[in-house]
This record gives structure tokens, sequence and C-alpha cells, in this order.
């Protein structure tokens, strides 16, 4: 298909979504009136929704309908359906979705289809038909928008989601595959359905698929805008503190970093305020005095190195100044003021 006939094509499903639920925009509204809308930039740590956009269906002459209208093609998919003759159906489902994408009963067709995969998925436990039938689905949403229940396709999606999560490819016993397809999932529903009871849970499980992927500064924007949104949930409390283990990981497994190190001590003492009582409040305790500690120490030989290179005694006593006030109680402080003392009468810089 042309693009100018395929955009044709996907204007022609608009306007139809249009005149039968009074209009599609960016944020579409269900079929059963509940706002569907999408979020863009309202999920940090998430990846840009075209990432899953999936590809308008073009004619093929391996899915050619066998009838000359579409609600007789839907009917005739359905004969095969109600038979148990699950293969053939979704074939004739997707001949007419993609013969006839702007007539009134292509929006059931792709539905149906999905529904067929996801029946045939859960009877073989057929990881593959569980990842065909979200794609279906997800079709459906993007195509289809006004057409069909954002709450309720969205929680299937949802589901569907929750089983392909422990999905894990291998060759002869070794991982190959990340985890990204499956946080892309969970991401869309999300997007999907905002409001849904279980969006918190969803929103944890690309979280922690991307800690599993080593992705720990996106990771923890995700846990804290689970914390940010539901701040009284029970996952908000586990959310709190694995933003605070991959801010802590991060300082520990790369270079030191001034504001990477403040940045997790600050998420650490606001998991601390926000939840006294939260069950890990002894590690994030200790992990608060590591972090604490590392940048008194740092801040020690920021101010013993303009102490050796003074090329103003003010800047050296202004130095040691600045550390006593940020580090009051350290180990360091006799030492500090021995020096400010020492210099205000003339002494020499320290060596090397």
């Amino acid at each position: 298909m042309t693009k100018f006939v395929k955009s044709a094509a996907f204007a022609a499903v608009a306007a139809l979504c249009a005149s039968v639920y009074g209009g599609v925009g960016d944020r579409p509204v269900s079929a059963d009136g509940l706002d569907a809308g999408y979020a863009t930039d309202a999920y940090p740590g998430f990846e840009p929704r075209q990432s899953r956009e999936p590809e308008f269906k073009d004619k093929s002459w391996w899915y050619s309908v066998k009838r000359d209208s579409p609600e007789a093609q839907l009917e005739f998919a359905h004969v095969f359906e109600t038979n148990g003759n699950s293969k053939a159906a979704a074939k004739a489902y997707e001949a007419l979705v993609r013969e006839w994408p702007s007539s009134p009963v292509a929006a059931e067709a792709q539905r149906r289809k999905a529904s067929v995969l996801a029946r045939m998925a859960a009877d073989k436990g057929d990881m593959s038909l569980y990842e065909d039938a979200f794609d279906e689905y997800e079709y459906l949403m993007h195509y289809f928008p006004g057409l069909c229940s954002y709450a309720k396709v969205a929680e299937l999606q949802y589901k569907i989601a929750c089983h392909l999560k422990d999905d894990t490819k291998s060759i002869f016993g070794f991982k190959y595959d990340t985890n990204r397809e499956k946080r892309l999932r969970f991401e869309s529903v999300v997007r999907r359905a905002p409001g849904a009871t279980w969006i918190p849970d969803a929103m944890l499980e690309i979280a922690n698929l991307r800690a599993g992927d080593n992705e720990l500064a996106e990771a923890a924007e995700v846990f804290d805008n689970i914390v940010t949104r539901f701040p009284d949930s029970k996952q908000a409390r586990e959310a709190a503190f694995k933003a605070c283990k991959c801010r802590y990981e991060l300082v520990k497994k790369m270079d030191y970093n001034a504001s990477r190190c403040r940045n997790a001590l600050n998420g650490v003492n606001m998991a601390l305020k926000r939840y006294p009582d939260i069950d890990e409040a002894a590690a994030l305790r200790a992990w608060a005095d590591e972090l604490s500690g590392m940048l008194e120490e740092n801040a020690w030989k920021n101010a013993v190195f303009y102490d050796t290179r003074q090329r103003t005694k003010q800047a050296a006593v202004s130095a040691y100044e600045r550390f006593l006030a940020e580090f009051p109680e350290s180990s360091h402080r006799g030492e500090a003021v021995a020096r400010i003392e020492a210099i205000k009468g003339g002494a020499a810089p320290l060596r090397k």
C-alpha cells in the first residue's frame, strides 16, 4: 500500500471513529466513556510511546477475503470460531481488517482476532501466541481508539504482559534476550489506562525490569514516579526503597561523583522522612551513613587540595570553613580548625 493510500485508509478509520464517538484526538475516549488519555513526558523512565506503535495492515494475498462484504466476512470468520477452528477464524478476521479497514465492523474483527489468539495461548500455554495476542490488542487500541473499551482491553493486555513477564528466551540454557520488550508492554498499558487499579503494580514491573537490565538511573525514575503518584500505597514503600537502592548501586559502581552521591543521599533521607517505619529503615540508615562519609572525605580532600596549592591564604581558609560548615561533626574538625589558625598566622601551604 502506498503512503498516500495508507494515510487515506487511516484517515477513514479516524473519521469513522469521530462520527460514531464524537471525535478522536490525541487523548482518545473509550467506548465506555472512560478517559483513556495518553501520557508522553508524564512518565519519567519510560521510552517514547512510538517504540511500540504498530504498522498499518496492508492488503495481502495471504489474507484474502472469502465473502463480498465485511459483514458477510465477519460472519464467515465467526462460524470458524464457533466450530473451534481458531486458526482459520483468526486468519479470516485478519483478512477483513486488511481488506476493509474503514468498515464499521473492522474494529470488531480486530478485537475478535486478538481474543481468539489469547484463548489459543491460554489453551496451549504458548508464549508466542500471548505475544501475538498482545500485539493484536495493541493494533485495536491504536487504529480503532473510539471503537473499543480502553479500560477492558488495557486490562486484558496487562494480564497478558504479566503472563509474558517471566518468559525467558535462551539457547542451551543461556539467556539471550533483555527485558525491553516485556517492559514496553507494561509501559503501553500504563499509558492506555492511567487510572486503573493495577497501575502501581504495572509500574513496579517496569521499574524492576529496568533494574534487571542494569538500567539503574531509569529504574529509579520510575520508582520515584510511583511514590509521587501513589504515596500512600504499599507499592510506594517498596518503590521508595528500591529507588534508593538503584542510586546507591550507581554510586558504588561508577567513578566517584559528588553530585551523584549527594543525590543518592538526599533520596535516602527523603525516603526515611516519608516512611520512618519502612521495613528497610536499617539498610537505608546504613547507606546514609556511608554516603555521608564519602561526601565528607571528598570535601576534606578538596579542602586540603586548596591548602597545598594556595594562591591566596583566603582561598585555603574559605575551603576549610566550607568544610566545617557542611560537616561540623567531622573527625577532621580539629585538623581544619588548626589549619585555619595556622594559615591566618602566616603558615606556609601544606606539602603535596
